[in-house]
């Protein structure tokens, strides 16, 4: 699975909640009718006017094509929010590792943490995957109020992507729980790094994920080799 991620930032609450709306009338079908289209995460905070979506397509291939369709139909969700490409972000991971867990009959509705991090090595990214998936998430996992999370990389650019879920507005212990873990798993083998990105929403449309995990793969001409 391939994944887009378009955040932005700087708009008015009201536009932000009349772009949203359309885009779920509108926007949503468009992208539903091409069956490689797969799932996606709409995150806002309109207190901070901050949008972030995430759309997941089944191939690499597919992404690319797909952003024919997808960029007009950022551009209105821009213009009708009263946002710029200028106040943004678009890059795209591929998902490496994904986790859900079954919605409790008394969750009124998600949030979710959404970090993002540059400057990583190819080898950097796959130990730390391999370590959070290992050890740190069975920990996060036995919080009461975890929904589920999905993991993405960028070993060409260096990047990577964390968006996790919480049926809980109160997210303090986890943001501590995040940098924690991001110190814990990055400072020893990545040297320098940025992580640029974490951010707080309550969740518009929740993805449906199925439980997977892939190969984090270096990019050509790197000498590195996967691994699981």
């Amino acid at each position: 699975m391939y994944a887009r991620l378009n955040r932005f930032t700087g708009m008015e609450a009201e536009a932000l909640a009349g772009s949203l709306e359309w885009f779920q009338s509108e926007g949503l079908p468009a992208l539903r009718r091409s069956p490689s289209f797969l799932t996606i995460f709409f995150g806002v905070n309109l207190e901070e006017g901050t949008a972030t979506a995430l759309t997941c397509w089944s191939s690499q291939h597919a992404m690319s094509v797909n952003e024919a369709t997808e960029g007009p139909m950022r551009t209105e969700a821009l213009r009708r929010a009263g946002g710029s490409l200028s106040r943004g972000l678009v890059d795209t991971y591929e998902i490496v590792h994904t986790d859900s867990r079954p919605m409790d009959s008394d969750d009124t509705e998600l949030h979710a943490r959404v970090i993002r991090w540059e400057g990583l090595r190819p080898e950097a990214i796959r130990a730390a995957k391999e370590e959070f998936v290992d050890q740190e998430l069975p920990t996060w996992i036995e919080d009461p109020d975890y929904r589920g999370m999905l993991l993405g990389a960028n070993t060409t650019l260096g990047n990577t992507l964390l968006v996790c879920f919480w049926a809980t507005e109160d997210l303090s212990d986890v943001e501590a729980r995040e940098r924690q873990t991001t110190r814990r798993i990055t400072s020893a083998r990545s040297g320098p790094f940025r992580p640029v990105m974490f951010d707080s929403y309550q969740v518009a449309m929740a993805p449906d994920l199925t439980p997977a995990t892939a190969t984090v793969t270096a990019p050509r001409g790197s000498g590195a080799t996967a691994s699981r």
